[in-house]
């Protein structure tokens, strides 16, 4: 139930310099990157670059908070209506961010993840349970009629659950609020997805993405790392966005990462706007980031993710 890191050309391949100084950072509105630079994006087909204005004076963010649970999905139900406009008629394209996939396949992801969402929430469960035959389209039946029948009753048992409410969830979070958090986070990724696949203009609400790297470097990546038995990166990283507030220093330790947002040097920087970042931290690449720092290490963190 997260989103599909892409393989394919390493983050070391986007702009590399020496360490540098970064600024403080909080959410802001809805983003939108367009420009005409290819150099800045890595791709000359897609309106994408980080924005040159200066940012803010370094300091702490312990107030950034997390979103509201009908802001997580209000999100959820925008991203959802964006993937089926962008996917009719569009099944039979190519997911560059997701490869060997088709739109098609992406479609059936999203929808098999709301299936299993909807497994666990329905009945209250407080263990592992698996969806049923609803987790794939009926045979014969449209994978966009199917997905939009997944999609309208994940809304629906999300909003018939307090957040508050104890479930199990895959993270050290077992309350329902996972699961508003991470379809909002997860179904947002994928709809960048596949406007990079269809060259559109890629855009996240600022929000949202600066809450999507909270959520994947404190909710999920330690209990990720345990579950897989992954080693962590050699090193820690540095997020800086250049289009707003928002700063995190993720370091890597035994058993776990330690996430803070301060202005604190790593030994690899990333920056770039919060969208670039997001979708960096889940291993897409030609998000257009500049990379300061150690190459190897910046590699280890763009393959680490889920």
């Amino acid at each position: 139930m997260v989103a599909i890191r892409p393989r394919g050309e390493s983050a070391s391949s986007l702009v590399t310099r020496n360490v540098g100084q970064c600024g403080k950072h909080k959410p802001q509105p809805t983003h939108v990157e367009s420009s005409s630079s290819e150099s800045a994006r890595g791709r000359a087909d897609i309106p994408y670059t980080v924005p040159s204005w200066p940012t803010s004076p370094a300091s702490s963010l312990i107030d950034m908070a997390l979103l509201t649970p009908p802001q997580y999905l209000d999100s959820l139900r925008r991203s959802i209506n964006e993937l089926i406009q962008i996917s009719t008629g569009n099944l039979d394209v190519d997911v560059s961010d997701c490869p060997g996939w088709k739109v098609a396949d992406l479609m059936k992801h999203v929808g098999q993840v709301f299936a299993m969402v909807d497994a666990i929430v329905i009945p209250r469960s407080q263990q592992r349970v698996g969806p049923g035959a609803e987790s794939q389209p009926a045979d014969g039946q449209d994978v966009l009629e199917w997905f939009t029948d997944r999609s309208q009753s994940v809304v629906r048992s999300l909003e018939n659950i307090d957040a508050s409410e104890s479930l199990w969830t895959w993270s050290d979070r077992q309350d329902a609020g996972f699961y508003f958090r991470r379809m909002a986070n997860e179904v947002a990724v994928h709809v960048c997805d596949l406007q990079r696949a269809m060259s559109l203009p890629v855009a996240m609400d600022r929000s949202l993405a600066c809450d999507g790297i909270d959520e994947l470097y404190i909710d999920m990546m330690t209990g990720w790392a345990k579950r897989f038995g992954k080693t962590f990166p050699a090193g820690s990283l540095h997020l800086h966005c250049t289009d707003g507030d928002g700063e995190w220093l993720i370091v890597p330790s035994v058993d776990r990462v330690v996430v803070s947002h301060e202005h604190a040097k790593g030994d690899v920087a990333w920056r770039g706007s919060a969208v670039a970042l997001i979708l960096s931290a889940w291993g897409r690449t030609h998000t257009g980031i500049e990379i300061l720092g150690d190459a190897e290490i910046s590699d280890q963190w763009s393959n680490f993710a889920p």
